[in-house]
């Protein structure tokens, strides 16, 4: 199976059991094949984005639909061969099924007679899809998809950098931790940091302070608000928090 939405969701288990198995051989392998197509880190991050998308305008959603097709397949084109290949790379790993990433496999299929029903119902859905608020639920299925925050190192273009030469053995350690936790834990966690850094801003709108300054107060309240569980927030917010004590 070389769709990318099927790769994308393989991708993430390969490298949490390459690393837990501390095999940096085949996780340098595999990230050496990420860094040389571009085209592909550019796929999966829309795969990424796309599960948080909503339009509330639904004349707009359609015209997204309709802009984003061709470029998509233009784009499924150039990685075809990158994708048989970390096909094979992440190997008899089960993937985590995304409905949504099915929807955007099918919309990118070569048009033939015998699949133009499924194109059109992967169509409607992905219009439904984008055209409902999220409600958390999103962020939720994604744990499913192991080790966000390591892989967000990859496509930062500074795994190596991050894993072995500059994260301390305490880092490292808290790395791990991190991809251990359960969704029970990330959630109490992430709540936790949540209402420790609203305080925090409300603490700082409340002294004098410039319209500029507290604009961008009001922009990170507002983003720390909507933030939803997952390894990767989790991470983001234990950073944020560090950057404001």
């Amino acid at each position: 199976m070389n769709k990318i939405g099927n790769i994308k969701s393989r991708l993430l288990s390969k490298l949490t059991e390459s690393y837990s198995k501390s095999d940096k051989s085949d996780m340098k392998d595999i990230i050496k094949l990420i860094r040389s197509n571009k085209e592909f880190t550019e796929l999966y991050l829309f795969y990424e984005e796309i599960e948080k998308k909503y339009f509330s305008d639904k004349v707009i959603a359609e015209q997204f639909i309709e802009k984003i097709i061709p470029i998509l397949k233009q784009k499924s084109e150039k990685v075809s061969s990158i994708c048989k290949i970390l096909d094979k790379k992440i190997g008899n790993i089960s993937e985590s099924y995304i409905p949504i990433y099915n929807d955007l496999d099918d919309l990118l299929e070569e048009d033939t007679l015998s699949n133009i029903d499924k194109k059109l119902i992967a169509k409607k859905n992905l219009f439904e899809y984008i055209t409902t608020e999220k409600d958390g639920l999103v962020e939720e299925s994604r744990t499913l998809v192991q080790n966000e925050n390591l892989y967000y190192a990859i496509l930062a273009n500074n795994f190596n950098v991050l894993y072995e030469n500059e994260l301390t053995d305490a880092e490292k350690r808290e790395l791990k931790d991190y991809m251990s936790l359960s969704d029970k834990e990330i959630n109490a966690k992430i709540e936790s940091l949540k209402e420790y850094i609203v305080g925090k801003v409300d603490n700082i709108l409340n002294d004098d302070t410039d319209i500029s300054l507290q604009e961008k107060l009001l922009s990170v309240k507002s983003e720390v608000e909507r933030i939803t569980p997952s390894k990767y927030n989790l991470y983001k917010l234990i950073k944020l928090k560090e950057g404001i004590i």
